[in-house]
């Protein structure tokens, strides 16, 4: 079963900002990778290494991102609540 992505406009905006902070750290390309596997993997099975965060809320990392989601088994999609740009620790 595939699953519809939605990104709300404000969290374009944010996915946006967020990449910017990417960029100016040298993760720019890293930042949109991760983001891409993001989309393919919760289009796929959003409940596939995924935890939940009470109620449909859900979160799933792949560094450098994090991203908070909700999904909406009713209607085959994935909305999303947040996202997050890490800078590793070891840089």
């Amino acid at each position: 079963m595939n699953w519809a992505l939605i990104w709300p406009d404000r969290l374009l905006d944010e996915l946006a900002r967020q990449y910017v902070r990417a960029k100016h750290a040298g993760l720019g390309t890293a930042f949109t990778q991760a983001v891409h596997r993001l989309e393919q993997r919760l289009g796929t099975d959003p409940f596939a290494d995924t935890e939940s965060r009470g109620g449909r809320v859900r979160v799933i990392i792949e560094a450098p991102v994090t991203l908070y989601f909700e999904a909406e088994t009713d209607l085959a999609r994935v909305k999303v609540l947040g996202l997050l740009f890490t800078v590793p620790k070891s840089r």
